[in-house]
C-alpha cells in the first residue's frame, strides 16, 4: 500500500492543532509503511538467496535470520 505524502504545513499561517496532528500522523504512517516494506523485502531475500549470498550480507551486518 502506497501512501501519498502530503505537503508540509508552514508554521505561523493560522493552522489549527487538528491539521498539525493530522500531518504528524500521516508522516508516521508513511514511515511505518516504509519500514514494513523494507522488512518484507529482507524476509523475501532470505528465501531466494543461496547460502554464500546470505553470508556476504551477514558479513556486512545485514542478518536475514532476524526477519
Amino acid at each position: 500500500m502506497l501512501v501519498e505524502r502530503q505537503p508540509r504545513l508552514r508554521w505561523g499561517k493560522g493552522k489549527n492543532s487538528k491539521q498539525i496532528k493530522a500531518l504528524f500522523v500521516n508522516e508516521a504512517e508513511v514511515e511505518a509503511e516504509m519500514l514494513l516494506t523494507g522488512l518484507e523485502y529482507l524476509s523475501g531475500l532470505r528465501e531466494i538467496l543461496n547460502r554464500e549470498q546470505v553470508n556476504k550480507l551477514e558479513a556486512q551486518g545485514i542478518f536475514l535470520s532476524h526477519f
